[in-house]
């Protein structure tokens, strides 16, 4: 073969491989941040999830606190549709706490309401420890998510 040949050939493979290197790097960096973006809005559903619970919760709860078990069950439908999403996105352990703080709040409403904070000392401290214990915890989990979610964007 002539030498002519023989470089035009071998100009014409470098730039096929080095168009293919571009293409193959362009479309890597392209797919990471892509799968970056949608971890971060994954994250983003979950903590909005989580900050929802946790005002339910305690919206709730504070109700419970001068109200008897109402007859209308509608007060429980949000908590429940909550702790429903929760068992899409959330770990068995979250779903687990938070039937918990759903037992607890019912169980609160069972308990006789409490008039202008007249309250016995130990069944209050027991009440709000229990749902500030889980409020904290759940609201830890939320700044966690809040943290991961700037270091890795």
């Amino acid at each position: 073969m002539n030498d002519a040949y023989l470089t035009g050939i071998a100009v014409v493979a470098g730039s096929i491989i080095g168009a293919f290197s571009s293409f193959g790097t362009t479309w890597l960096s392209q797919h990471a941040q892509e799968r970056s973006r949608r971890h971060a809005q994954i994250r983003e559903g979950r903590e909005r999830l989580y900050e929802e619970s946790v005002e339910e919760a305690s919206r709730l709860f504070a109700d419970s606190l001068t109200h008897d078990l109402p007859n209308d069950a509608s007060k429980f439908v949000h908590i429940y549709a909550l702790i429903g999403k929760l068992r899409l996105v959330g770990s068995a352990k979250v779903v687990a706490r938070a039937e918990d703080v759903m037992h607890r709040i019912s169980e609160s409403y069972q308990s006789p309401p409490v008039a202008d904070f007249q309250i016995i000392a130990k069944d209050w401290e027991k009440r709000i420890s229990i749902s500030f214990a889980i409020s904290v915890r759940l609201a830890g989990r939320i700044c966690i998510f809040r943290l991961i979610a700037r270091c890795t964007v």
